[in-house]
């Protein structure tokens, strides 16, 4: 972690809202459609829930088995298997009790262009993958470069930030503390962290919303490189980390084709764009490696990494999913033709005319109605060819004839 200004941050209550109310309306639902008495719910709510709870937050109980406990208790037929369900209807009406903070998206995706490393660490049944899963669901997940729950650490906030500083060995970090609660804000200070409270008297500093934390973090004089507290700061540095601070742009190339990969999509984009993405840039040095943004001038070092696309791949391989026969066109019109087709094709030449081998059906489309418009007395016929059965359903390949007749001429008798 080269970064010495962590930002370590509640979840519930600063960056998401739970709505209780419309999660039990919701919930009440599966509960008659399963024939469970709503009284009987609400009676170990009460009574037995908040127990098992605590068990799931500290870790003793996986949130799977504090849910099957929860049906045992509610004295039903195959408890195991509704516990599923439940878990199973959970996840699909997640977007309709559980809401994004009003600016959430966008303060998040602030704080993590500054450099500053972002824990997420929440008290919570879930573990860290089953939170970080919910999390992508809301569009969120990527701001954090980790994510702990207090089932993983098995102890709850206050408690879990000593385990927190052994396990990410933040001993000699500046660390601040996002939350809204006051028994966390308090313990937080405890530990020697700078506290930001959410409409909170009880931190060192208070926000009344999320949109001012970016700001308060330059306000108040942080060092986002280092954590240094000082007056004298340019663009969130101060002078020492101005001077050396050097950004590492990595980039994945097809070393064929030249595509740059973006998450898990390959896009056709040159390498400076790329590098103005990576950096939120308007201009780009490459004789002084400099990149000027809105907040002023970053170094910058490109590390390039050498991959192959999955269309090169499977280029390679020999997979094709169309092929496009082209009949009675002149080696000219061929040419032509090839100039239209931007990706990677193979041809192959029979006594018919030339068949050119395509990785995907709807770019066979695309052509073949380009050579519609282009030539004239053209006729296109398509047919299909069952290559596989894959998950129970049938996988065609395509194949397009496109026929160029001769034009007819009037013959004066």
């Amino acid at each position: 972690m080269s970064c010495k200004l962590v930002l370590i941050t509640d979840l519930e209550g600063v960056w998401i809202r739970n709505d209780k109310n419309a999660y039990i309306k919701l919930t009440n639902k599966f509960f008659l459609r399963n024939g469970i008495n709503l009284k009987k719910v609400e009676a170990v709510d009460r009574e037995v829930f908040p127990k098992l709870a605590k068990m799931g937050r500290v870790g003793e109980l996986k949130y799977r088995e504090v849910i099957e406990k929860y049906f045992e208790a509610l004295k039903v037929r195959s408890p195991k298997k509704l516990a599923k369900e439940f878990i199973s209807f959970e996840k699909k009406i997640l977007k309709k009790y559980l809401k994004l903070i009003p600016f959430a998206k966008k303060v998040l995706k602030e704080i993590k262009n500054l450099g500053i490393f972002l824990v997420c660490l929440s008290d919570s049944m879930y573990s860290c993958n089953e939170l970080r899963n919910i999390l992508k669901e809301l569009g969120i997940a990527k701001y954090f470069d980790i994510i702990y729950t207090s089932n993983h650490l098995k102890c709850e906030k206050p408690e879990a930030f000593k385990v927190l500083i052994k396990k990410l060995k933040l001993k000699n970090k500046k660390v601040i503390f996002i939350g809204h609660d006051n028994d966390e804000l308090l313990g937080a200070k405890e530990f020697g962290f700078i506290t930001i409270g959410l409409k909170n008297e009880n931190a060192d500093f208070i926000v009344e919303n999320l949109k001012e934390i970016p700001k308060l973090i330059f306000m108040k004089k942080f060092c986002y490189k280092c954590g240094k507290i000082t007056d004298d700061l340019e663009d969130g540095l101060c002078k020492e980390c101005k001077e050396i601070i050097t950004k590492t742009v990595e980039l994945t190339i097809c070393s064929k084709c030249g595509k740059i990969k973006e998450g898990k999509v390959w896009k056709n984009k040159t390498i400076e764009n790329a590098i103005k993405d990576k950096l939120n840039a308007i201009d780009i040095d490459f004789e002084k490696n400099i990149a000027k943004t809105r907040r002023g001038e970053i170094k910058f070092e490109v590390k390039i990494k050498k991959e192959i696309c999955i269309h090169c791949s499977r280029f390679a391989s020999g997979y094709y999913e169309s092929v496009l026969q082209l009949r009675n066109f002149s080696s000219q019109d061929i040419q032509r033709i090839f100039s239209l087709i931007k990706e990677n094709f193979r041809i192959e030449e029979n006594k018919h005319g030339i068949d050119i081998y395509l990785m995907r059906k709807p770019l066979a489309e695309k052509i073949a109605r380009k050579i519609k418009r282009i030539f004239k007395n053209v006729e296109i016929k398509k047919s299909f060819e069952l290559v596989t059965v894959k998950d129970g359903k049938r996988v065609y390949r395509n194949y397009i004839s496109v026929r160029k007749h001769e034009e007819k001429r009037d013959v004066n008798t």
